[in-house]
């Protein structure tokens, strides 16, 4: 099994207000995070990730206003992903930070040569660029509105 642990932080030029506003609609992720599907079910709403290794799903576990969004991981990766909030004068600082197991074989051997809390933080970083680029146009048009 392996164990993930990884936190990745950026400072977006976007309110925590706002970047809590987007983070809490799951059913959008799929608007800025590449590979995601959203789904609904009996429980709700949640996103499907399809990768090489696997699936995995994410749900929205609990959510502290303004601040923290935690999500629940199961199929692939199984455990939570935290998002941070703090305001920075008019801008946002973010963190996501991974706490996952897994089981696969596939990424037992990946981690052999190339360490998947890497690969997820390079990840991560091209997700920022997607939110904020999503946020961007988001707010350019609640202006126009």
């Amino acid at each position: 099994m392996i164990a993930i642990k990884v936190t990745d932080k950026t400072i977006l030029n976007h309110t925590s207000l706002l970047m809590y506003a987007i983070l809490t609609k799951i059913e959008n992720y799929e608007k800025w995070w590449s590979g995601v599907s959203s789904k609904r079910d009996a429980q709700g709403d949640y996103v499907e990730v399809k990768t090489l290794a696997g699936t995995f799903t994410l749900r929205i576990l609990e959510v502290v206003e303004n601040k923290r969004i935690v999500l629940v991981y199961s199929g692939l990766f199984e455990g939570e992903g935290i998002w941070n909030l703090e305001a920075h004068g008019a801008a946002c600082k973010v963190a996501y930070e991974v706490n996952l197991r897994t089981k696969s074989k596939i990424l037992s051997f990946v981690n052999k040569f190339r360490s998947i809390e890497v690969m997820h933080s390079k990840r991560m970083k091209e997700v920022f660029i997607t939110l904020d680029r999503h946020i961007s146009n988001y707010h350019r048009k609640e202006k126009k509105s």
